[in-house]
């Protein structure tokens, strides 16, 4: 196993919420995925017990073998991913999510193992986006999770205000 991204954050919302939410994983990862930087429109293809397959404004991204664990204060969600972004690029990847109930909310620990990306942009992909992508699971979970926690939709979700010139 070849870890290529490994980060923390924190979630503000408790455990039994992220429980109820992986009851329907497409629409967690739906909601998930929408939150993500450059993402514009995300749509639920497929589903079943351990799979999901949603479309982008930038590709298909398939999740397979999705294995919850969960735990009275621990929820750790592995999942392997392809995602075939347009023709050019298609990168394998295997997740682990891990979420550990804290005084403030959740930590989120995730760890992104065996990046495997076609092509030129493929590697430029591997070796430039860890970083970006990396802060870009975190983040994405955090905001799913925390607008879903007070009741609202990833539609109601507020937009950020471009800065002032």
């Amino acid at each position: 196993m070849s870890i290529w991204f490994e980060g923390t954050g924190h979630v503000d919302c408790d455990l039994d919420h992220l429980k109820g939410s992986l009851d329907d994983l497409g629409e967690f990862y739906v909601g998930v995925v929408r939150a993500m930087p450059g993402i514009t429109s995300a749509e639920l293809v497929e589903q079943g017990t351990d799979h999901v397959v949603i479309r982008t404004n930038a590709g298909v991204m398939r999740r397979t073998n999705i294995s919850p664990h969960v735990d009275d204060r621990l929820v750790v969600v592995e999942y392997d991913e392809v995602y075939e972004a347009g023709a050019r690029v298609t990168m394998r990847s295997h997740f682990v999510d891990e979420f550990i109930e804290c005084s403030e909310g959740l930590m989120h620990r995730v760890v992104v193992s065996d990046v495997d990306a076609s092509g030129i942009l493929g590697a430029m992909y591997r070796r430039l986006g860890r970083a970006r992508m990396g802060a870009a699971f975190l983040s994405s979970h955090r905001a799913h999770l925390e607008v879903t926690s007070r009741g609202l939709t990833s539609g109601d979700r507020p937009r950020r205000r471009a800065p002032r010139r």
